[in-house]
């Protein structure tokens, strides 16, 4: 799974995570849905729950008007949100 571009084009970034909190990072639409359905298994695996409701997808470098996809997680569909917070740093 390729992650998101950093910095750098040979440095690719696939998630966050910082107790339990996680942010999963890709290019491509379809990528994040399918590292949010390994979420979804992983989490049944060990008897977790995620929060669909303080879950949500920020979408970055969108050209203006773009379709951004329903995201689902969990049978429940993601909120969109122009930013987040993740650790005290906000992300536009």
């Amino acid at each position: 799974m390729q992650g998101a571009v950093t910095g750098a084009e040979d440095v690719r970034v696939t998630h966050m995570l910082y107790a339990d909190d996680l942010t999963l990072l890709a290019c491509a639409p379809d990528a994040i849905q399918t590292m949010l359905n390994r979420l979804v298994v992983c989490a049944r695996s060990k008897h977790l729950n995620i929060n669909t409701a303080k879950s949500e997808v920020v979408h970055f470098n969108s050209k203006h008007g773009a379709q951004v996809p329903t995201f689902m997680l969990a049978g429940a569909a993601l909120k969109c949100s122009d930013s987040f917070k993740y650790l005290g740093m906000t992300y536009l």
